[in-house]
């Protein structure tokens, strides 16, 4: 038998490796759940009718201001669930994903840990064993370059141009460089900028590229348009690995 080493096998001994490593930290406490939990359960929005569009958010933030504005779309599908899911979630996901008969966008955080929860979810294996296998038909609408120049353009002047990022732990940030290297094709979805906040040690998450009190009252409804525009316009971007 060949000793050598497949790269599926040696990216995920690259990942567990990080994840042995990150549970030993002195701030783990502290940090995202790097292991497939079963707590964190699946939230689903079900529209009236056939849904036009189907979105999967790992956090409640957006939809429920689209709620409480009454901007939710009649048409839309959601799913929110937090965390890297497990394989029977996984299922479940891909089922309910399957019976709403629209293509799936995810929508998260420009962080690493969404971006681990975006390979988990596409490839069907938190332990990221094929970072690019696709188990799932799953396309990247989280923050990206142009959800970024809408911020941009629409951030209150009291905020002088500053948009609120956020600086990584430095745990985070070997995160972050890790699941680069397992899957450098991810920086072509975000974009140039957003990739280079990514390398430069800094994040933006859900709440900090929609809150009103950034952008304005109108801002959530604003980038719904936006995201809903790139599901019917995007053709689907495949890796190029």
């Amino acid at each position: 038998m060949n000793g050598k080493m497949t790269p599926a096998r040696s990216k995920a001994r690259t990942w567990r490796g990080f994840r042995a490593h990150a549970l030993r930290s002195p701030v783990a406490d502290r940090y995202e759940p790097l292991r497939a939990e079963t707590w964190s359960s699946v939230k689903l929005y079900v529209p009236k009718n056939a849904p036009r569009f189907s979105l999967f958010f790992t956090r409640r933030y957006l939809c429920q201001l689209w709620v409480e504005s009454g901007d939710f779309p009649e048409r839309l599908f959601a799913m929110v669930r937090y965390g890297l899911p497990t394989r029977a979630y996984f299922e479940l996901i891909k089922l309910v994903a399957d019976r709403a008969r629209r293509p799936l966008g995810f929508v998260g955080d420009l962080d690493p840990f969404d971006l681990t929860t975006f390979l988990a979810l596409r490839s069907g294996d938190p332990d990221l064993r094929r970072p690019a296998h696709r188990a799932l038909e799953l396309s990247y609408r989280g923050i990206d370059d142009r959800w970024l120049e809408l911020c941009e353009r629409h951030l209150l002047p009291r905020w002088k141009g500053a948009l609120p990022l956020i600086k990584m732990s430095s745990l985070e940030q070997e995160h972050a460089e890790l699941i680069i290297r397992l899957a450098p094709w991810l920086l072509e979805l975000t974009g140039p900028r957003c990739a280079g906040l990514l390398r430069s040690g800094m994040k933006l998450e859900l709440e900090g590229a929609s809150n009103p009190a950034f952008y304005g009252n109108g801002f959530p409804k604003r980038l719904l348009a936006h995201l809903l525009l790139r599901s019917r316009q995007d053709p689907e971007k495949h890796p190029s690995h």
